[in-house]
């Protein structure tokens, strides 16, 4: 596979462990060799969940609170929703107006307007004032494909006559000065994860 694709693949499966878990700086990676361990919290691997949040709303919000925004929400997705005393308090007035929009879209535009953290937390969408401390899901990927240099190995000399009965003349190629490795390090593809996938997640 190309070096290219591979690292594009490695890119893939990062963003299917960390698409739907919460922003909260809860992820790490860590490296033993030629692997990668990568914590992040656990999203919830219930399919029907995940199915409700991928539901197309309309939702029209002028200055309205928190609770009413909540509320409005549970109706139309049928998900179990938790708000913590919390965030009640801080949560500022919301004002957003969508047409046919994910449920998980419109869920992460009331974070950034509340500024409160969301999460999955046994089953039901907990929003909080606090940082949402949930399960963590730790999975290993190895990486031993991406940073293996391939050797380039010379091939045979390659040579023509004069046609006249001389001795062959000089070579029909020129030497093939040597191929510099292309191969990343396991340092670079963390860095690369890091910087591409949801970058604001990582810990430091």
């Amino acid at each position: 596979m190309p070096h290219r694709a591979c690292v594009l693949s490695t890119t893939l499966a990062m963003l299917a462990l960390t698409g739907a878990a919460a922003a909260d700086g809860t992820h790490a990676i860590a490296r033993h060799g030629n692997w990668l361990l990568v914590t992040a919290p656990d999203s919830g691997s219930d399919p029907t969940v995940a199915a409700r949040m991928q539901q197309r709303v309309t939702v029209d919000f002028q200055d309205t609170p928190l609770d009413d925004a909540v509320a409005f929400l549970r109706t139309a997705s049928g998900l179990t929703i938790v708000v913590a005393p919390g965030a009640r308090v801080s949560a500022a007035p919301i004002t957003l107006k969508v047409v046919d929009m994910s449920l998980s879209n419109v869920v992460e535009w009331i974070r950034q307007i509340t500024k409160l953290h969301v999460g999955h937390v046994h089953g039901a969408l907990f929003f909080s004032d606090q940082p949402i401390a949930g399960p963590s899901t730790i999975r290993l990927y190895d990486v031993s494909d991406l940073v293996m240099t391939t050797p380039d190995f010379p091939g045979p000399e390659l040579a023509f006559t004069a046609g006249n009965g001389q001795k062959p003349g000089g070579g029909l190629f020129g030497p093939t000065p040597p191929a510099s490795p292309t191969s990343s390090t396991p340092d670079e593809i963390t860095d690369l994860i890091k910087k591409h996938v949801k970058p604001e997640v990582w810990g430091k």
